[in-house]
This record gives C-alpha cells, sequence and structure tokens, in this order.
C-alpha cells in the first residue's frame, strides 16, 4: 500500500529534519518552524487517512452516524494537512532552488566562478520539482510544462558557460532561468491550490451522498480524497 510506501519516508524525516539555508546560517527558529510544519503536515494527513478508511468502513456496515461523525474529525485533520503541506512548499521547498540560483549568480558576479554552486544542485532540484508534481497528480498544464522546458534549458545553458569560464553568459543564463523558475513555481502553486480545492469539493460531495443514503457514491467521492491526499503527501515528501 502507498502508506507502506510513505512510511519508511516520513520517520526519516521525523528523525532528521529537511536541510534548508536556514539550516546553514544557524537560524534554529525557522529551522524549528519548518520542521514542525512537516512534521504536523505528515501526522494529520495519517490522522485524515486513518479517519476516512474507518468512515468507508462504517458506510458499508451501514454505521451511517458513525461514518459522519468520523468524517467530522477528518475535515478537521485535512485542513491542518493541506495548511501545514503549503508551509512546508513556501519554505524550504520552493525557497531552496531560488537560493541555489542566487548563491550562484552572486558567486559569479564576484568572479569566483570556480566556487559557484555546482549547477547540477539546482538542476536536482528543479527534476524533484517536475517528479514530485507528478506524483501528486497534478495537471501538468501548458504553463507547468513551458516554464519547467524553459527553466531547464537555461540551466543547462547556465552550466555550460560555468564549464567554459564565461561569467558575463553564464549570468545571462541565470537570470532568464530565475524568471523561469519563480513563473514555474508560482503556476505550481495555483495549480495545487486547485487541487485542494477538487479535495474539499469531493469531501463535501461525499457527506452530501450519506445525508440522501446514497452511499455508493459517497464511497467513490471519499476513494477520490484519499487519493489526492495521499498523491499530495508522497509528492512534497519527494520534494524535501
Amino acid at each position: 500500500m502507498l502508506m507502506e510506501q510513505l512510511h519508511p519516508r516520513m520517520q526519516q524525516l521525523r528523525q532528521n529534519p529537511p536541510p534548508t539555508q536556514e539550516n546553514q546560517k544557524g537560524n534554529q527558529t525557522t529551522t524549528a518552524q519548518n520542521h514542525n510544519s512537516t512534521e504536523t503536515m505528515m501526522s494529520s494527513f495519517e490522522s485524515a487517512n486513518k479517519l476516512l478508511m474507518q468512515a468507508i468502513n462504517d458506510i458499508n456496515i451501514g454505521n451511517i452516524q458513525g461514518a459522519l461523525a468520523k468524517l467530522n474529525n477528518a475535515k478537521v485533520q485535512i485542513e491542518q494537512q493541506q495548511l501545514a503541506l503549503f508551509d512546508v512548499m513556501s519554505g524550504p521547498v520552493l525557497s531552496s532552488a531560488r537560493e541555489y540560483l542566487l548563491a550562484a549568480k552572486q558567486s559569479i558576479e564576484k568572479g569566483n566562478i570556480d566556487k559557484a554552486i555546482p549547477i547540477f544542485v539546482i538542476l536536482k532540484q528543479v527534476i524533484q520539482h517536475q517528479q514530485g508534481m507528478m506524483t501528486m497528480g497534478l495537471p501538468m498544464t501548458r504553463d507547468l510544462i513551458s516554464t519547467f522546458n524553459l527553466s531547464w534549458r537555461h540551466l543547462l545553458a547556465a552550466g555550460e558557460a560555468l564549464n567554459a569560464h564565461d561569467a558575463r553568459r553564464a549570468i545571462s543564463e541565470l537570470n532568464i532561468a530565475i524568471g523561469q523558475i519563480h513563473a514555474h513555481q508560482l503556476t505550481m502553486v495555483d495549480v495545487v491550490n486547485s487541487v485542494s480545492s477538487n479535495i474539499r469539493t469531493h469531501f463535501q460531495q461525499a457527506i452530501n451522498d450519506i445525508k440522501i443514503n446514497d452511499t455508493k457514491e459517497a464511497i467513490t467521492e471519499l476513494n477520490k480524497v484519499i487519493y489526492s491526499l495521499r498523491g499530495q503527501e508522497q509528492g512534497v515528501l519527494m520534494l524535501l
């Protein structure tokens, strides 16, 4: 099951908070906040997933009141998970690639081309973003695809310029890449917002179906919620 696949990664993250630029600077407050958001995201996901599965079991055995009570508790957990998810993405996940890019650009501008952060580190971040989005089941819109392709192309070009010690071209390519990565990440947040809205819609529809005794459709809607939440969780964990 997907939960079994996620579990080892969850345990690893709980024992070792994901590295961030703030870790390197010794900012313990920010590091603690990032770790707390990750912990909240994972624990609330586990609670919501358990409650949703229990609610489905209650529906199957005709315990409608029990199912509604569990769904009421699950709603709280889902809201916590969604809020924590955005905290995690807006913190170390979305900021790290931008920080690497800016640090590389600054090193080049100071003439320290050899000390510039390796471009492959930035490329890895971009790849992880793309893989994470696909794992989340996010719709790959035209804007997501085009901004990804452009940022990838210019990062590769910047890497080639660095290898040739062509500082001017490297900075030019990095400037374009930075703009495309910003656009890519903003588009990604918009798409994630849309998915989160769909989760709330399916959840509310399930409750409406239960109230009119359409238990078959209610279970279908709840399974959609579970699938989306699991995809989100695994996708974000890939980005950390």
